[in-house]
């Protein structure tokens, strides 16, 4: 499958191609104190604008995406998401078996299926996520088998489906494929899946509130017990995993990561950090519903764990 990058580098690398040059002296007119741009195609015909102008913005050729369709540029947009889902013609940007994430989701929008989002490292897609509109245990057999199909097909390392109330199932794709090869049983399948359910009305004060865990991660929470902070496994796919750093738990912009350095869990300032050598309130450790250890670079702190050290812990016990 072509990466999704790619795809908008390559449309944009097609903008760059037919944009006129500018000069100084704005020969077409400014459009908000940009100057405007004349884009045609390579037949020497101009592109129509119907609102917004190509302009030139800080040195750099902008080309609305809208304007593109003209040459047959295909475009799909996920306001849930803020995602622009970009198809160059002639099947430029799309796999050999044409299954991307547009493709998928039109074959699944008639079965309760809201929307589905294909993620890209840069170099190749890494997740598939379905969205269903309805609970997981009502989903028909015939609508999971499709999505379990699609995803096989796909280029995704891993595979999720979120239902309406945010229970989510996630497994690596390479044991759907499997599965649908004939080389593993459905109940190997099921032993892969982890099921995962957050509920927002858990808060009981002082407690850990864990997550249903068939494979039985060990899991991170605040001190407290209250905030959700990550599976602790070593697999780097994990949708919810802390070493995902495309995950909400990986992600060092996220709030709810101990990567974040400026966040309550990343900080060397914050007293609930994993990183703060004098943290009174360091990220706990808890498996099957018991705290195991706390997450820390607090070395008077018993039984902690650095993060630092974290990687090689969960690898050296299976995790």
């Amino acid at each position: 499958m072509k990466k999704m990058k790619k795809k908008v580098a390559l449309v944009l690398a097609v903008s760059m191609l037919f944009a006129g040059v500018v000069s100084a002296s704005s020969m077409w007119g400014t459009y908000k104190g940009n100057q405007i741009i004349k884009v045609k195609d390579m037949n020497g015909n101009e592109l129509v604008v119907q609102d917004v102008p190509a302009i030139s913005y800080q040195g750099r050729t902008m080309v609305p995406i809208s304007m593109l369709k003209q040459l047959g540029v295909q475009v799909e947009w996920v306001g849930k998401t803020q995602t622009v889902y970009v198809t160059l013609p002639n099947g430029a940007s799309s796999t050999a078996n044409n299954y991307d994430a547009i493709s998928i989701a039109k074959q699944v929008s008639s079965k309760g299926f809201e929307f589905v989002d294909m993620v890209s490292d840069g170099k190749g897609f890494i997740q598939i996520t379905f969205y269903y509109n309805h609970a997981l245990d009502s989903m028909p057999d015939d609508v999971f088998d499709l999505a379990l199909s699609l995803s096989a097909k796909s280029a995704a390392e891993s595979t999720r489906i979120i239902d309406i109330n945010n229970v989510e199932l996630s497994v690596l794709t390479d044991y759907i494929r499997d599965f649908k090869a004939g080389k593993i049983t459905a109940d190997q399948l099921l032993k892969q899946y982890r099921y995962n359910e957050q509920s927002a009305n858990n808060s009981n004060s002082g407690s850990a509130q864990t997550q249903v865990s068939p494979s039985s991660y060990p899991e991170l929470y605040s001190n407290d017990g209250k905030t959700f902070l990550g599976i602790l496994t070593s697999n780097e796919f994990e949708s919810d995993g802390v070493f995902n750093e495309f995950g909400t738990y990986g992600s060092k912009f996220s709030s709810d990561s101990i990567w974040n350095e400026f966040g309550d869990y990343g900080s060397k300032f914050s007293s609930e950090s994993a990183f703060n050598k004098f943290a009174s309130e360091p990220p706990i450790i808890v498996f099957n519903g018991k705290i195991i250890g706390y997450l820390t670079v607090n070395e008077n702190i018993k039984n902690g764990i650095s993060p630092y050290s974290l990687l090689k812990w969960l690898e050296d016990n299976g995790y």
